[in-house]
């Protein structure tokens, strides 16, 4: 991810006054990250379906639950490239 994406993605920002991103941002994010290009359209409706409910849940902005399920996300392919499972 790049800085400025991961920037906008984490920052703290408890008013939340920015409207959620856009599917298609979602998309080219999970695509820069290394998701399949055939799953990102359905991966990004799941992760803002996913990023909305917990925000709602732990009452913290939406933009900080989808920098955690990036970060995640992230993690994950990382350990997948390594071998980890």
């Amino acid at each position: 991810m790049r800085a400025e994406e991961e920037h906008t993605l984490s920052k703290d920002d408890s008013t939340d006054q920015e409207p959620p991103l856009a599917l298609e941002s979602i998309e080219v994010i999970l695509h820069n990250l290394g998701a399949p290009a055939e799953k990102t359209v359905e991966m990004a409706a799941q992760l803002d379906k996913r990023a909305r409910q917990l925000a709602k849940l732990k009452s913290q902005p939406y933009h900080q639950a989808m920098a955690h399920l990036l970060n995640l996300m992230k993690q994950g392919w990382a350990a997948k490239e390594k071998g980890i499972q």
